[in-house]
């Protein structure tokens, strides 16, 4: 009787250990994929590049593409990785500052 109430106990561990591994490995997976769809999506706009007439007009928009890209990147990061969010976010002020 004892020895089936411990492969009771033992089985019952195991779920449990076995139930918290896959929760966290889905929680995992999810966020490498909302990491790894997000830029996909925003890169397509980037490949379009225009022609300006003014060199300065063509400088603004390469700046203004490096700030958005900045902020998406933090958009799609914000729920996996905070700091790195944070950190985009402040890459993108410096650039709009200098």
């Amino acid at each position: 009787m004892d020895e089936q109430k411990l492969n009771s106990v033992i089985e019952e561990k195991v779920r449990a250990a076995v139930a918290i591994g896959n929760a966290d490995l889905l929680k995992n997976i999810s966020s490498m994929i909302t990491q790894i769809s997000a830029p996909v999506a925003f890169s397509s706009r980037q490949s379009e590049t225009p022609v300006f007439k003014r060199k300065s007009n063509e400088e603004q928009y390469k700046l203004n593409s490096k700030v958005l890209d900045k902020i998406e990147d933090s958009l799609s990061i914000i729920h996996s990785s905070p700091e790195q969010a944070k950190a985009s976010l402040a890459e993108g002020i410096i650039y709009i500052h200098f």
